[in-house]
C-alpha cells in the first residue's frame, strides 16, 4: 500500500546516455512537473537528498553524486518538505512588496500601464531564493506596490521576462493585469509582424579571447567555442566574413552534464546526446561588428545583436559555441576573466498605446564598458 505522506516522481534514462547524476536527474524532472514550480534548483535538491527527504522508491537514501544508468528510476519526496517549499507564484502579503535590500536603480521609463528599469549586473531579474530581498522584482514592488501578484505572480510579480543576474540593461515590468496580458502576447509575435509588429530586443556584448586566462580550460571533446580555441586572426576572418545583418538559428540544449550550462545543436548526431530534453530553436540576429583591440595574441570585439527567441543563455552560447568568440566576464562558457559579464539589454521597442504607435527605450552602456579607439 502507497503511503500518503509520499509523492512519488519518475526520471527516465535513456539508452545509450552517458550516466547521469542523480541531483542533475530530478533538477530536469522537478523543473518539468508545474507541482514542484519555484521549488528551488540543484542546490536545494542536493540537500534534500544529503538529508534523506529524497530517497529512491525503496526507501534508499543517496547521495547528490550518485550516478543512474539506463532505466526507470522512481523517487519518494515528503509531501510536508513539498509544502515547506511554498510556490513561486505564491500570492503574497503586502508588506513584502517594502523589504527590497539592494542598491538604488535607475527607472529608464514608466507610464500607468508598465515600467523598464535598467537592471544593474550583479541584481537578480527575480529572487534565487524566497529570503532574497536584494532583486529586480523587490525593487520594482518597492516602488510600485499595488503591482504586487500582478501576471505570474508571488516571486514573479510584474515581471515579463527575466535577465541573467550578470547581464545588465532593459528589464520590463507590467503594472497592471491588462498590461502584461496584452503585453505578453506582444512578446509572441516577430518585431517585424506587418500586422501586430512584436517587440524589439537589441543588445551589447563584448567578446573577447587571449590576452588574459580563460575561466574554463578548452578540451578537446567540448564543443566550438568551449573547446580548441580559434586565433585570433580566425575569429576575426570568420567574422568579417559575415554578410550582415547574419542570423543564427543554431538550436540550443541543456547540457547532459551540468545544471549551469548550455549546449548547441550544430552536429546533431554528435551533439543530441549531449543534451538533456528537446533541443530548443532559436533566433540571433548579428547586426554590427566593431573591434575594440586587436593584439597577435589578444581581441576584443563589440557586437550588437537582437534576439526574436529568449532561450537561456541564448546570446553567450551563440557567441561562444558558434562565432567562437566567448563574451568577456563569462566564466562559464570560457571567456576572458573580467569584473562583470559583458552583456548589456542595450534597447526594447515596445507597443506605446498613448501614442497608438511604438516605443523605443535605451539603457546606456555601462561606464566601464571597453570602446574602441578614436578613429577606428
Amino acid at each position: 500500500m502507497s503511503d500518503p505522506r509520499l509523492l512519488r516522481v519518475t526520471y527516465q534514462h535513456p539508452p545509450g546516455a552517458p550516466a547521469l547524476r542523480v541531483d542533475l536527474a530530478l533538477v530536469e524532472v522537478l523543473g518539468s512537473d508545474p507541482r514542484f514550480d519555484g521549488f528551488g534548483g540543484r542546490k536545494k535538491i542536493k540537500e534534500l537528498l544529503e538529508l534523506g527527504q529524497i530517497r529512491l522508491e525503496e526507501g534508499r537514501k543517496v547521495k547528490p553524486s550518485h550516478t543512474l544508468g539506463e532505466g526507470t528510476h522512481h523517487f519518494e519526496l515528503s509531501l510536508e518538505v513539498l509544502k515547506a517549499q511554498a510556490s513561486r507564484h505564491t500570492k503574497l502579503p503586502l508588506e513584502w512588496a517594502k523589504e527590497y535590500s539592494g542598491p538604488e536603480i535607475e527607472i529608464l521609463y514608466q507610464s500607468a500601464e508598465w515600467v523598464v528599469l535598467n537592471k544593474p549586473s550583479g541584481i537578480p531579474s527575480i529572487p534565487h531564493q524566497w529570503e532574497d530581498t536584494s532583486s529586480c522584482v523587490h525593487f520594482f514592488l518597492k516602488q510600485f506596490p499595488e503591482s504586487l501578484n500582478i501576471g505570474r505572480g508571488g516571486l514573479e510579480s510584474g515581471i515579463l521576462h527575466r535577465l541573467d543576474t550578470g547581464t545588465s540593461g532593459c528589464l520590463v515590468f507590467a503594472r497592471t493585469s491588462a498590461a502584461f496580458d496584452q503585453l505578453l502576447q506582444t512578446w509572441k509575435n516577430a518585431p517585424d509582424d506587418p500586422i501586430r509588429p512584436g517587440v524589439r530586443k537589441t543588445y551589447r556584448a563584448v567578446g573577447g579571447i587571449g590576452g588574459l586566462t580563460p575561466s574554463n580550460p578548452p578540451t578537446e571533446t567540448e564543443p566550438a567555442g568551449l573547446g580548441k580555441r580559434k586565433s585570433t586572426i580566425e575569429v576575426l576572418r570568420n567574422l568579417e566574413s559575415l554578410r550582415l545583418p547574419y542570423e543564427i538559428r543554431t538550436k540550443i540544449g541543456h547540457d547532459l552534464k551540468s545544471g549551469k550550462k548550455m549546449r548547441a545543436i550544430q552536429l546533431e548526431e554528435r551533439d543530441l546526446s549531449r543534451i538533456r530534453g528537446k533541443a530548443l530553436p532559436t533566433l540571433s540576429r548579428l547586426l554590427q561588428v566593431q573591434v575594440v583591440r586587436h593584439e597577435s595574441d589578444h581581441l576584443l570585439i563589440d557586437l550588437t545583436l537582437e534576439i526574436e527567441t529568449g532561450v537561456m543563455h541564448q546570446i553567450r552560447v551563440h557567441c561562444a559555441q558558434v562565432l567562437h568568440l566567448p563574451l568577456l566576464g563569462d566564466l562559464t562558457y570560457g571567456g576572458p576573466q573580467a569584473e562583470r559579464l559583458h552583456l548589456h539589454a542595450w534597447k526594447i521597442t515596445l507597443p506605446d498605446s498613448s501614442s497608438q504607435g511604438r516605443i523605443t527605450i535605451e539603457a546606456p552602456l555601462p561606464k566601464q564598458w571597453p570602446s574602441a579607439p578614436s578613429g577606428v
